[in-house]
């Protein structure tokens, strides 16, 4: 696996908020508080897993009764 395919499997914590039309201090202040469980850090590097965004956002949907 070459450097680019390794790097496309994640995202960063700019490139999350962005894919969730979230600020980044948002995200980040989520992260921080303990609302974002799943993420990756290597160093101060912050880093997303596509299925890491995706509990994200199945934790926040909303269901409504018809």
């Amino acid at each position: 696996m070459n450097q680019n395919n390794i790097t496309r499997c994640v995202l960063t914590e700019r490139e999350f908020s962005k894919a969730v039309g979230l600020s980044y201090a948002k995200i980040k202040a989520m992260r921080q508080s303990g609302e974002i469980v799943r993420y990756l850090q290597i160093g101060r590097r912050i880093l997303y897993r596509p299925e890491h965004i995706e509990m994200f956002l199945r934790r926040h949907e909303v269901e409504l009764a018809a």
